[in-house]
């Protein structure tokens, strides 16, 4: 009598990581330099800054959750890499930059249409410098800048402030309401780069401001829709430096949108 065999064979399967997540963005610092690098995937990630010195000064945030890293000295500069994916970045300072404490924080947004906001919610110390400059790269990017405080206790310029938000390719918006009492150096620049752009920047020196303010709207390449306002009649001792720049392309301005203290090279009304 024959009998039959029964084999048996392992077949490999794949099980799901229920509850389980691997992080999509990575935050890293290093003598004083915090990197901040995204994936190929939406991100949204938030940075904070309290525009104190110490270690704990800027912290990262990603989908509302703060991330986990491990800083050993005082953040000078910021650098954050949003790589593939629509990507919602934020820069929120939540107080003041005092005691000649120094930050620059540079935002690369990448490829895909990206959105990035600032809040600029604190003055710059008498001592301090601090940078903003944002760069859309590829993609239909939305960059935007506000600062205001309050009517009787706006925020102030008493040292230097710099902000650049430049499109990249792409049909990008570009955005700048700032108001504040400029005692010190504020230097602003906007530009659209390649594309068909609507760049937009407003900024309003509270009455008695004695300092320097130089703006300036760059349109670029394509037909670009240009806009460059400063308020500053309550502040005659302030130099003041705006310039609107259409660069290549029919570059058109709405009269509304342009103070008579801007200098207008190569736009026309449209």
């Amino acid at each position: 009598m024959a009998y039959g065999s029964r084999s048996t064979r392992f077949i490999p399967r794949l099980e799901a990581l229920d509850g389980r997540a691997l992080p999509s963005v990575t935050a890293v610092e290093v003598g004083g330099v915090l990197t901040i690098t995204g994936d190929q995937w939406a991100n949204n990630i938030e940075i904070r800054d309290t525009g104190g010195a110490g270690t704990d000064a800027v912290t990262v945030w990603v989908d509302g959750t703060q991330l986990d890293v491990t800083v050993d000295n005082p953040v000078e500069k910021v650098v954050l890499y949003g790589r593939s994916g629509q990507d919602v970045v934020s820069y929120n300072l939540t107080g003041n930059f005092t005691d000649g404490t120094d930050r620059k924080v540079v935002v690369f947004l990448g490829n895909q249409d990206d959105t990035f906001t600032a809040d600029l919610g604190g003055s710059i110390g008498a001592d301090s410098d601090v940078t903003l400059k944002v760069y859309g790269c590829n993609g239909q990017d939305n960059l935007s800048v506000t600062g205001a405080g309050t009517v009787d206790a706006p925020w102030s310029v008493d040292g230097h402030l710099t902000i650049g938000l430049f499109g990249g390719n792409g049909k990008d918006t570009v955005d700048v309401n700032y108001t504040g009492l400029i005692s010190g150096t504020f230097d602003l620049t906007v530009g659209g780069g390649n594309g068909k752009d609507f760049l937009r920047a407003d900024v309003t020196a509270v009455d008695g401001s004695t300092g320097t303010l130089k703006a300036k709207v760059c349109g670029g390449n394509g037909v670009d829709d240009v806009g460059l306002i400063v308020a500053a009649d309550g502040s005659p001792d302030l130099t003041i430096d705006a310039h609107l720049h259409g660069g290549l392309g029919k570059d058109v301005f709405d009269p509304t949108a342009i103070s008579d203290n801007v200098t207008i090279v190569d736009a026309q009304v449209h």
